[in-house]
């Protein structure tokens, strides 16, 4: 059992000395929340058993974490699942190419098999974003991606500002929430 469980605080994202002495509130700061680290895939069951629904999955975290900051998520556990090994590797088999969930998408790229027989594949992840991002960025984490709003990325205090959802009237709307909701 996963027993690195420990709560975040609320800490600023910045201790810059310019950022010193503002407000709390022009600072970005994560929510309060408990932390899993799991080793093994066992314990990630584990941990997500625990509470279901009210966890979030993290292993890169280039998503994740503004999204907590924007408090887009407000999970009472958080997962981070960057030390399951378990779930890394790219496997050349004869039903086809088999890729674990942590696989950075810079690995995706440069990997000789991906690059030879699924060239497509290789190429689109090397375009993702900056290195930076590629090389946290994990294939589970950009499949399981939660954007919330293909348009627009707003926050709870814009979103009730503005009438909840910019695109709830125009042409390309998809869906429409209840003003009570806090997802776009």
């Amino acid at each position: 059992m996963c027993t690195r469980r420990r709560p975040v605080r609320r800490r600023p994202l910045s201790a810059r000395p310019a950022a010193r002495g503002r407000a709390e509130a022009d600072v970005l700061t994560l929510p309060s929340f408990e932390w899993a680290r799991p080793r093994t895939v066992e314990e990630t069951l584990a941990a997500l058993s625990d509470r279901p629904g009210e966890t979030l999955v993290v292993a890169g975290g280039t998503d994740a974490v503004p999204n907590l900051k924007h408090r887009l998520h407000e999970p009472r556990l958080v997962v981070h699942i960057g030390g399951v090994r378990e779930l890394q590797f790219v496997r050349d088999a004869e039903d086809g190419l088999h890729l674990g969930a942590l696989v950075t998408l810079a690995e995706l790229a440069r990997h000789p098999v991906v690059r030879r027989d699924f060239p497509s594949l290789a190429r689109a992840a090397g375009l993702v974003a900056g290195p930076q991002l590629r090389n946290m960025g994990t294939l589970g984490g950009n499949l399981c991606l939660d954007t919330r709003c293909t348009y627009y990325n707003q926050t709870y205090f814009w979103r009730s500002a503005l009438g909840y959802c910019l695109k709830k009237d125009g042409a390309a709307a998809w869906r429409r929430t209840p003003r009570t909701s806090r997802r776009c």
